[in-house]
């Protein structure tokens, strides 16, 4: 429990120095009571989770919570990550859902790496079939780009928990023009 009051106080002492001192009086009490309340099991959930936001930028909030690397070359792509308590469902296993969100993830980034300058792609349709339960300590993906259409590009994705084979997607992806700048 040391490390969770180690935390506790470094994330304080960070929060004490920056401007917003009432938003940081409330993510203080807010904290307080999360530290209270909770086992460790759910702490340390928490702290995987606050550990992400180390302030350096990243493209989505997605990839603050989910830490996924990825790697790509040509029209394959990889994705790699530790699984934590923050992507079991309540009966302790990988959620299918976050399967999903891994599948889709890496298939439109993958498409993202590729496409013509200007252009980008958003998901139109995603199937995924569920093999096996997962129950491993690294879950792995690997996406395959199978065809590159003029409005639509087609890829299949298989999941992997630790090494065996836990889903296979197949996603559709639609070209669109890049958005300006926010």
């Amino acid at each position: 429990m040391a490390h969770l009051f180690l935390f506790q106080q470094k994330l304080y002492h960070k929060l004490k120095e920056h401007p917003m001192r009432e938003f940081k009086q409330s993510i203080d009490l807010q904290l307080k009571d999360i530290f209270e309340r909770n086992n460790p099991a759910e702490l340390a959930a928490v702290m995987t989770l606050l550990s992400q936001f180390d302030g350096r930028p990243k493209d989505t909030w997605l990839q603050k919570i989910y830490p996924f690397e990825m790697a790509f070359s040509g029209d394959t792509g990889t994705l790699k990550v530790s699984r934590t308590e923050l992507m079991d469902n309540s009966l302790g296993i990988l959620h299918g859902g976050i399967v999903m969100l891994m599948a889709d993830t890496l298939m439109g980034t993958l498409c993202n790496e590729v496409v013509p300058a200007g252009k980008r792609v958003v998901t139109h349709e995603m199937t995924t079939y569920f093999t096996k339960k997962g129950t491993g300590a690294v879950i792995s993906a690997r996406a395959d780009i199978i065809k590159k259409g003029s409005t639509t590009y087609l890829v299949t994705c298989q999941v992997f928990s630790d090494d065996d084979l836990i889903s296979f997607a197949t996603g559709s992806f639609f070209l669109i023009d890049l958005p300006p700048a926010r």
